[in-house]
């Protein structure tokens, strides 16, 4: 009853969620280089402050009855009037990619993803290509599609971010390590690499402030998980405790 009642604010908060899972390792990367490049920064929150006026019938062009993929797909017809700032371009699609992922659309998911990487090839950082490459790989695995070419996906994402020693994004190497870990058991079985990357993810969570500690509950359980196949059920024991 509230749902029908109050249709339009659970929409737009339904959106606005949606919105800020697919944005929020954007964020994250963002929180320091937008000091320096305020102007692209505004442009991007610009544009997905339009995605959220779309669901409101108070604003010109609002729709109350819009669902969110249809907003979205809106949005994403709305990215050629980027065509002249390909790194704000690149970093749409690559939002827009992670927040169709969340919403389980794979196959908007993996276009978008697929086009942050070409224009990121031509004009991002490794640190942008190696977030683009980890969330296409994250699509494909869920997809269960190719896991080849999520596992080279994976692997190009570490090594680009492994270049960059100890001024990489923590954030990025703990998700890298820890998806390569999960795609290589999962696709090849244990392995000394597999726990090996696992373990890197882990530690790297447990280090670093930045890593939001709910990642580490997951890691924490998957590595138990992993261990407990191998009839290592102390050492998955510390971790399952560490995880409550």
């Amino acid at each position: 009853k509230f749902v029908r009642r109050h249709k339009l604010a659970v929409s737009a908060a339904v959106l606005f969620a949606a919105l800020l899972a697919g944005s929020a390792i954007y964020s994250y990367r963002q929180a320091e280089a937008a000091r320096r490049e305020a102007g692209k920064s505004a442009l991007v929150i610009q544009f997905l402050r339009g995605v959220l006026g779309w669901a409101d019938p108070s604003v010109e062009d609002g729709d109350k009855n819009m669902t969110v993929l249809e907003a979205l797909d809106r949005s994403r017809r709305q990215l050629n009037r980027f065509d002249a700032q390909p790194q704000v371009k690149s970093y749409l699609h690559y939002t827009l990619g992670i927040t169709f992922s969340n919403l389980s659309d794979y196959a908007k998911a993996d276009e978008q993803l697929r086009s942050a990487l070409a224009i990121g090839r031509k004009s991002s950082s490794d640190e942008d290509l190696a977030w683009a490459e980890t969330g296409l790989g994250a699509v494909l695995t869920r997809a269960g599609k190719d896991w080849d070419e999520a596992e080279d996906l994976y692997r190009d994402a570490l090594a680009r971010v492994r270049k960059q020693g100890r001024s990489a994004d923590p954030q990025l190497v703990h998700i890298a390590a820890g998806q390569y870990a999960y795609l290589l058991w999962k696709k090849h079985g244990h392995s000394s690499k597999v726990e090996s990357l696992a373990r890197e993810s882990l530690d790297l969570a447990r280090a670093s402030p930045s890593i939001p500690r709910p990642w580490l509950v997951i890691g924490d359980y998957e590595v138990a998980q992993y261990l407990i196949e191998e009839n290592r059920d102390a050492e998955a024991a510390k971790l399952l405790a560490e995880a409550l």
